[in-house]
C-alpha cells in the first residue's frame, strides 16, 4: 500500500482511518524499521435498515509484517476491529491497558451478538448476507492472545522483557490521557532519540469520576520534552472549534436543575446514554444531585467495569442507585421493574440506559413511553450521530412522529413502531474531549518543534486549531492534518 512500509532507516506516518472526520482511527507508523499501529476502530453507520461497520483501509495490513499495536482506550472507534487486525497478525505485540481491556472484551461480545442480529434480519428479508467483520474464535484469540501486553497505568515498559529481542534502544511509556477509564497517552522514543507523542483521545478537564490531564508530570516524563527540536505530537482535535463556554460544574448544575423541573411536573425522564463511559457518567451525576438513578441494560456492566463491584454493590445496598433486576434466571423481575417506573409507581428516579443511538435496547422500550408524554423529557449528555434516530428525534418539531425499532416478545424481533415526540427533549455537553484551550495549552507545553499532527477532527475544527495555536506560540510548530491516507513524513 505505501512503499516506505519496507523502509528500514525513515520516518513515515499516515491515517488509515477517519475518511469523514471521526471514526474507524487508525494511526499507521514506519520508524526505523518498525511498524507500529495505534489504534484499529470501526466506524459505525446505517444503510436503510442495516448498520453499516467501516473500518481501516489497507485490507488488515496483509503482507505487511506489524511489530506493535497500540490500543489507546476502550471506544469502538479506537478498537472495533481489533479482533480481525490480530487473525492477520497474530505475533504483532499488542500493548492495552489492564482497566480498558475488560471493558473491550466485554464490548466485542456485543459487537458479535449485534452483527447476529443483523445477519439475522438480512437472512429474513431474503438479502445477501455480508462477510462478519470478526467471528467468536477472532475475539477468543484475541483474548488468549500470547502476544497481548496487559499494563497498568503508568508506565515505562521494560521494551526488551515485554517486546522481546529487536528494541534495544527503544524507550516506550504510556499513561493516563483523562479521557476514560484506562484511555491513554503514548511516548515513544526511537535509537535516535526522536520523541513522538500519541495524546489519544484526550481530555483536560476533571468529569465526574476521571481527574483531567494536561501533560504528566517531570517525575514521570523525566527528559522527554527536553529536546522540543526532535519531538513529533499526534493530537485529537475533536473540539478544536470549540472553546469551553460553560464549566462541568456548570454543566452539571443545569443537567440537575432539569432533573427538578422535570420531578415538579410529576413527568419521567429517560437518559439515552452511550453504554462506555458515559452510563456510569450520568448515574454518577445523578447520585451527586441526590437523586436515586434506576440502570438498565450494558449501562450495569459497565458501571462495574470502570468504578469496580466493591463501589457498586456499596452504591446499591445503600439505595444511592437501583439497578434492573440482574437474575438471568428471571427476566420477568427487571420488566415489572420497569413497567413500575414507567408507570409512576417508584416515585422519581432518572431511567438511565444505554442509547445505542436509539436504534435498539432498554431506551427504545423507554423512549416508546416517555417520548409523548407532555410533562416527560430525554435527555442526551453526549454525541448525537449522524443520520442516527436520537439526532433525528433532537432536531425534529415536537407533535411529530419517530418511528422506533421496539423489541416484540412474541415475534422475537425488533418492530417498527411509530411514536409522538412530544415530550421535551435536552441536550447536555458531558463531553470527555478537550475543548479548544485544552488542546492548544498542552501543544504550547509539549513544543513539538519537529511536527504537530492533528486528527479526529472536521474542517472547521481543525482550522480553528490551527489559527488558535498560530495565536499563541509563535514561531508555529509545522501542523499537519492527518487525513484518510495522507502520507506524512516524520
Amino acid at each position: 500500500m505505501f512503499n516506505w512500509l519496507s523502509d528500514r532507516l525513515g520516518r513515515f506516518y499516515a491515517m488509515l482511518g477517519e475518511i469523514t472526520g471521526i471514526g474507524a482511527t487508525a494511526h499507521l507508523f514506519r520508524i526505523l524499521g518498525k511498524t507500529i499501529l495505534a489504534d484499529f476502530g470501526v466506524a459505525i453507520s446505517r444503510k436503510g435498515e442495516f448498520q453499516i461497520q467501516g473500518f481501516p483501509a489497507g485490507n488488515f495490513l496483509i503482507g505487511v509484517h506489524i511489530d506493535l499495536v497500540i490500543i489507546t482506550h476502550a471506544h469502538l472507534d479506537h478498537f472495533g476491529a481489533i479482533a480481525r487486525l490480530i487473525r492477520h497478525h497474530p505475533k504483532a505485540k499488542v500493548i492495552v491497558a489492564r482497566s480498558a481491556l475488560m471493558a473491550i472484551v466485554f464490548m466485542l461480545l456485543d459487537s458479535l451478538k449485534i452483527m447476529e442480529e443483523e445477519r439475522s434480519k438480512a437472512k429474513r428479508l431474503g438479502i445477501p448476507q455480508s462477510e462478519p467483520l470478526f467471528t467468536e474464535n477472532d475475539r477468543l484469540n484475541f483474548i488468549s492472545n500470547p502476544n497481548l501486553v496487559v499494563i497498568d497505568l503508568p508506565c515505562w515498559l521494560n521494551v526488551g522483557d515485554k517486546l522481546g529481542p529487536g528494541w534495544e534502544g527503544w524507550r516506550i511509556g504510556f499513561h493516563d490521557s483523562g479521557h476514560d477509564t484506562g484511555a491513554m497517552m503514548s511516548f515513544i522514543v526511537d535509537p535516535s532519540d526522536w520523541r513522538y507523542l500519541i495524546t489519544g483521545d484526550v481530555c483536560s478537564h476533571d468529569q465526574i469520576f476521571r481527574h483531567g490531564v494536561i501533560l504528566p508530570d517531570k517525575e514521570f516524563c523525566g527528559d522527554f520534552f527536553d529536546k522540543p527540536e526532535r519531538l513529533t505530537m499526534i493530537t485529537e482535535a475533536t473540539n478544536g472549534a470549540k472553546p469551553m463556554t460553560e464549566t462541568p460544574e456548570e454543566v452539571l448544575a443545569k443537567f440537575g436543575a432539569k432533573l427538578k423541573e422535570v420531578e415538579a411536573r410529576n413527568g419521567l425522564v429517560l437518559i439515552a446514554a452511550f453504554s462506555k463511559n458515559r452510563c456510569s457518567k450520568m448515574a454518577m451525576a445523578c447520585i451527586e444531585l441526590g437523586y436515586v438513578p434506576f440502570i438498565d441494560g450494558s449501562g450495569r456492566i459497565m458501571m462495574r467495569i470502570e468504578l469496580g463491584n466493591d463501589k457498586v454493590d456499596l452504591l446499591l445496598k445503600s439505595e444511592k442507585m437501583i439497578f434492573a433486576d440482574e437474575d438471568e434466571k428471571h427476566p420477568e423481575w427487571a420488566r415489572e421493574q420497569r413497567e413500575s417506573l414507567l408507570n409512576g409507581d417508584m416515585g422519581f428516579h432518572p431511567y438511565i440506559a444505554p442509547s445505542g443511538t436509539l436504534e435498539g435496547g432498554h431506551s427504545v422500550s423507554a423512549a416508546k413511553v416517555i417520548l409523548p408524554g407532555r410533562n416527560n423529557a430525554v435527555i442526551f449528555p453526549g454525541y448525537l450521530f449522524p443520520d442516527s434516530t436520537s439526532k433525528q428525534i433532537f432536531e425534529m418539531t415536537r407533535g411529530h412522529t419517530v418511528v422506533l425499532k421496539v423489541w416484540n416478545p412474541v415475534r422475537h424481533r425488533l418492530v417498527p413502531t411509530p411514536v409522538n415526540v412530544v415530550s421535551e427533549i435536552c441536550h447536555f455537553n458531558f463531553t470527555s474531549h478537550d475543548f479548544q484551550g485544552g488542546l492548544v495549552k498542552r501543544v504550547q507545553l509539549a513544543k513539538p518543534e519537529r511536527a504537530l499532527i492533528v486528527h479526529h477532527c472536521d474542517d472547521t475544527a481543525f482550522e480553528s486549531f490551527k489559527t488558535a495555536i498560530s495565536l499563541a506560540m509563535p514561531p508555529l510548530p509545522r501542523i499537519e492534518r492527518a487525513s484518510h491516507l495522507k502520507e506524512i513524513k516524520l
